[in-house]
């Protein structure tokens, strides 16, 4: 992978390209990495990136300031991996700025708000977060709840910033590739 791509910096890929640039000298000068779930599941899905993250041996990507996970696929425990992916990316990325989660599902329940509230604790240079949904709120998720992880999120990066009141919007609401879902 290094003689093809010797100065890659930016990256966005399914699964298998992801873990053979995670696997390569190229990794720790990453910047920017995005997974894509690819609709052939064989290029690798969200389970197959956290075998490679636990799996490898690299230990920090100093560079990474910013992260996207593209999921396609509705399972009832996507939440929970999306966590545990992010969860990896967290002990190695401290200097991430930017994360962008797309998951196809409902919102997240609290104990999973909960979790990411820990998680981006990992992260204190965040500075954007956006959390697209394709469901306007999921039954699990209130208003109170969501007010609660404005204000936690907040004190876990400091650097946050605040950019939306409605933290969950619908597909048919999107318009730019840079204003999705729950911005914070």
């Amino acid at each position: 992978m290094e003689a093809i791509m010797p100065s890659v910096r930016h990256f966005a890929g399914p699964g298998l390209l992801i873990e053979a640039l995670l696997n390569s000298k190229l990794a720790k000068q990453m910047e920017l990495l995005e997974f894509h779930e690819a609709v052939a599941f064989e290029l690798g899905r969200l389970d197959d990136l956290l075998l490679c993250l636990n799996s490898l041996a690299l230990s920090e990507l100093p560079n990474l300031k910013g992260l996207g996970l593209f999921i396609l696929t509705a399972m009832p425990e996507q939440w929970e991996m999306m966590l545990d992916v992010l969860f990896k990316f967290a002990v190695r990325a401290p200097m991430l700025k930017e994360l962008l989660l797309c998951p196809i599902s409902e919102g997240p329940t609290p104990a999973e708000l909960d979790r990411l509230l820990q998680i981006l604790g990992h992260f204190p240079h965040l500075r954007k977060l956006v959390i697209h949904v394709e469901d306007l709120i999921s039954p699990h998720t209130d208003d109170d709840n969501i007010e609660y992880f404005y204000e936690h999120a907040k004190r876990s990066c400091p650097l946050l910033d605040i950019m939306d009141i409605n933290p969950m919007l619908t597909s048919s609401q999107i318009h730019s590739p840079f204003k999705r879902g729950l911005n914070v």
